[in-house]
């Protein structure tokens, strides 16, 4: 029973952490140092004493992310570091090939998030955070 009640509880954390990104990306248009910092430590760290191997995957949505930012431009601070928590679990549900399709996933909602509210700049962090979500959940039960 407690690896079942250990989930529930980590899955409460992270709906909760989820949802406080997602409302300061709607209402603000930032994600908070506050919120992704921590995250984004405890994600490398985690990485490093589980699996190391997960950093390589798990970095490759924080380094995509990276160079549309320097080559196009949009992409911010925030996006940036919340790309590396969601990358490397993204990573350990499924390796590289679940970070890539998490990073599509995220792309296309972001552009279907611009295209419905008709606005150039828009918050990126749910699309992000919903892509991760669905795919994670994907990999695990394929």
């Amino acid at each position: 029973m407690w690896p079942i009640t250990a989930l529930g509880g980590a899955g409460t954390v992270l709906g909760a952490w989820a949802g406080l990104l997602v409302h300061a990306d709607l209402t603000w248009r930032r994600l908070p140092d506050r919120l992704t910092l921590p995250a984004a430590a405890g994600a490398l760290v985690g990485a490093l004493l589980v699996d190391p191997f997960l950093l390589m995957p798990g970095l490759v949505w924080p380094a995509l992310y990276l160079l549309v930012g320097i080559i196009a431009g949009g992409v911010g601070g925030g996006d940036l570091k919340l790309a590396v928590p969601l990358g490397v679990l993204v990573a350990a549900a499924g390796g590289a090939p679940a970070v890539l399709a998490a990073v599509f996933a995220s792309a296309a909602g972001g552009a279907v998030a611009g295209i419905v509210s008709r606005s150039k700049e828009s918050a990126h962090g749910p699309a992000m955070i919903l892509a991760a979500t669905a795919v994670g959940c994907w990999f695990v039960t394929h």
